[in-house]
């Protein structure tokens, strides 16, 4: 009798360890709003070698056309975080104080470009004076086309600019109902594809370097620590991965983007795949903060504290030589 009492307590706890084994081994779930573009390249090559199961990360993705609609999706309640440009990240911290940025996870500075019809007399950049041009607003098209016009002397009078939906554009710009688009791939490519190759393409290399970052709200990087170490360092092996194997990551990105390897092979070299926090950003964001401020016709808004907007700890944590952003460095705010 005695025996077995102690056999049963003996099975007892052994269930319960092994529950709690099971439990601790259970991966942890993370819903993650992207994009199928290549400055999103680390996010999804991280998936594809595994590199959050490895962490112990289910990953369940949301994936939209375009970052700043990755990132309302997350503001949404629709994931728990995102990745997106740097301007639409301006854009709602306004609205969403508490926004934060963990680690810049890409970064290019030749992808936005103005496409134009051959048929419009468009083959030189003055010629978009009193033509109708159409971007997504406030986001990081929108920022490129301000900044191209002013590049060329042309006031933003001259012109016309409508918003549509980033997908919306190859189609109006083959129908005529626009004469030019500010845009990046693939919708690039959608629109000479329907216009059978007659668009022109401007581009502006070093005007503007578009960053895309990986971004929570504070709260959930204060509750949810682990999970956000575990993202960041299967990022970290992705980033390793496209350094020594750079032609298997191309091919993972063409299959993702549904396009051939020549296509990813030609844009390739203009983007940095690297998840860093770096001191130059600050005044990148706030550049684009006096634009916002500009479209808005609001000058009457308190200046955003730029600084506190970016969370150190997590990157700081794991591998500190890739913040270049220090406390003590805030002299912009």
């Amino acid at each position: 009798m005695k025996s077995s009492v102690v056999r049963f307590i003996a099975i007892g706890l052994f269930l319960t360890l092994l529950m709690s084994c099971s439990s601790s081994d259970k991966p942890k779930t993370v819903t993650l709003a992207s994009t199928a573009s290549l400055l999103d390249s680390l996010v999804w090559i991280a998936n594809e070698q595994g590199y959050f199961k490895d962490e112990g990360l289910d990953v369940i993705f949301q994936v939209y056309p375009t970052g700043k609609r990755a990132l309302m999706g997350m503001l949404e309640g629709k994931a728990d975080v995102s990745t997106t440009a740097d301007v639409p990240f301006m854009a709602q911290l306004y609205k969403y104080p508490d926004l934060r940025i963990i680690a810049t996870v890409g970064a290019a500075d030749d992808e936005l470009k103005i496409i134009t019809r051959t048929d419009r007399g468009i083959v030189k950049p003055a010629d978009l004076k009193g033509k109708t041009i159409a971007t997504q607003e406030a986001s990081a098209v929108h920022f490129f086309l301000h900044l191209y016009l002013l590049q060329h002397y042309i006031s933003e009078d001259d012109v016309k600019v409508l918003f549509m939906k980033a997908e919306e554009l190859p189609v109006a710009l083959a129908n005529g109902r626009i004469d030019a688009m500010s845009m990046r791939e693939p919708m690039i490519t959608q629109a000479s594809e329907l216009l059978n190759g007659h668009i022109k393409i401007f581009s502006e290399p070093a005007l503007y370097r578009k960053t895309y970052n990986f971004v929570a709200r504070s709260s959930y990087i204060q509750k949810h620590p682990d999970i956000i170490e575990k993202l960041l360092k299967a990022l970290l092996k992705a980033e390793y991965f496209v350094e020594t194997n750079p032609e298997q990551a191309k091919q993972i990105m063409a299959t993702r983007l549904k396009t051939d390897k020549n296509s990813v092979d030609e844009l390739w070299n203009n983007f940095v795949l690297k998840v860093v926090l770096e001191q130059d950003f600050l005044l990148q964001l706030q550049l684009q903060e006096q634009w916002l401020k500009h479209i808005s016709k609001d000058s009457s808004k308190e200046a955003l504290p730029l600084f506190e907007s970016l969370s150190l700890e997590p990157l700081s944590s794991l591998a500190p030589e890739r913040v270049g952003l220090k406390p003590e460095t805030d002299g912009i705010r």
